[in-house]
Parts: C-alpha cells; sequence; structure tokens
C-alpha cells in the first residue's frame, strides 16, 4: 500500500466513524443497524463493518476488542495493520459514545498525518442529514447554576478542573444562555465545542438526572469554598 492509497484510506475510515459515531450519540447504538447498507462494499481487510455488527447487538466491548485485536494481529502488511488498528479504536469509541473530536485525535494518534490535514477531514464531513440545532432552555431565576453568573473567572476555573465533562455537560443540558456563557468564556474554545457537542448529542435527559448533576457541581463549589481554593462571598 502506498501513501496515497493509505491516507484515501484513513480519510474514509475516520470519515465513516464520524458520521457513525454522531447518529449513535443522537439516535443510540440501534440506530446504526440501519446504515449497513450505506457502507462501502466489504472486503477482506475491512473490519469496521463487522465490528458495528457486535455493537448493535449488545456485545460486550472486551469480546469486540479480543476479537478485533486478533484480526489485527493477523494483518502482515504493516500500513494496513495501522488502519485495521485505527478501526478497531473507531468501533470501540463509537460504542463507548465518546466526544467526536476526541475521537479523531485518538484515531489520528495512530498515524503521522499533520492535525491540520485531520481537522480539514473532520471539517469535510456532510452531518446535514443528522445534525440537528439544540434548544437552549430560557432563562430562569431559579436556576440552580445561576451563581456562576456572579463569580469570578479564576474561581469558574478553578470550578472547571475539577469537573467531570459528562457531568457538566449534563447539568449545563437544562441552563439557559447566560449560565452557558459563564462557563464557556472560561474554557479553551476547543473545549467548549466539545462539551456543547457533548450536550448537542446526549438527546433527551430527565429532569431528575439533570437536577442530580446540578447538585453535584454546587457540591464541588461547596467543597472549594470551605477548603479556601475558591471565594464565593
Amino acid at each position: 500500500m502506498n501513501r496515497k492509497e493509505f491516507e484515501e484510506k484513513y480519510a474514509q475510515i475516520v470519515g465513516l466513524a464520524a458520521q457513525f459515531n454522531e447518529i449513535a450519540r443522537r439516535e443510540g447504538l440501534l440506530a446504526l443497524e440501519d446504515k449497513f447498507e450505506d457502507m462501502p462494499a466489504d472486503d477482506d481487510r475491512d473490519i469496521f463493518k463487522y465490528g458495528i455488527r457486535f455493537v448493535v447487538d449488545g456485545i460486550d466491548s472486551t469480546y469486540i476488542n479480543k476479537i478485533m485485536t486478533n484480526l489485527v494481529n493477523q494483518e502482515k502488511d504493516e500500513e494496513m495493520r495501522v488502519l485495521k488498528t485505527i478501526q478497531k479504536e473507531a468501533v470501540l469509541l463509537i460504542q463507548e459514545g465518546c466526544n467526536v473530536n476526541l475521537m479523531m485525535a485518538i484515531l489520528n494518534s495512530y498515524t503521522d498525518i499533520s492535525l491540520a490535514e485531520n481537522e480539514a477531514i473532520l471539517n469535510s464531513i456532510d452531518y446535514s442529514s443528522i445534525n440537528k440545532d439544540e434548544e437552549i432552555p430560557d432563562e430562569t431565576e431559579t436556576s440552580k447554576l445561576q451563581i456562576f453568573t456572579t463569580m469570578t473567572d479564576r474561581a469558574i476555573q478553578t470550578v472547571l478542573r475539577n469537573l467531570d465533562s459528562l457531568v457538566f455537560a449534563k447539568a449545563l443540558k437544562g441552563e439557559g444562555k447566560l449560565v452557558r456563557e459563564a462557563f464557556f468564556r472560561n474554557m479553551s474554545e476547543r473545549a467548549a465545542e466539545m462539551i456543547k457537542e457533548d450536550i448537542r448529542y446526549m438527546g433527551s435527559v430527565c429532569s431528575e438526572d439533570i437536577e442530580e448533576a446540578q447538585e453535584s457541581i454546587l457540591a464541588l463549589v461547596k467543597k472549594l469554598n470551605d477548603s479556601g481554593e475558591i471565594d464565593i462571598t
């Protein structure tokens, strides 16, 4: 396999993986079952479709990893082994529900393709058939996280360093623009985009789960304030 063939195959793999990731995060893993017919024709070196079938069937990731690792290890061509490894990782990351930008960074780390080239591949993917704008809730005075609109940027950044990203995204799901902006202005542009993506593709979340996530953040604020790491007075 020459360099051009490798790059073309890589772009095909990560493009398909990104699309499947978006569908799975919005509609659930079972929604991928309807997408098999749209996938490129199988060949004896393409294990992505093979792995996705296990994911749709609900097979535990431990067994999927074992099966696909065995298939990767049988590949004698070095560049094809890298591509198969990328396919394996893509399948497992889709099953895990990984953020698409983080997934692309992980898959790219197996190659010497530049980050700029990798970004261009991601930007060229057409999500128009699956992307939907998220409806941001109206701002309310009873917002549990309203306190963040009056906290200093330094205090907010300290809180952010101690937050689990999925809990954070779930908590913001029920918040309006002012609270969100208080957080996003204290994050890098890329980090903010990843959280926005998590919010957008987690689908509907019950109010109890949102409230639990928000309460955990408030508990963290209290802990950091009591320890003197932040001052919210």
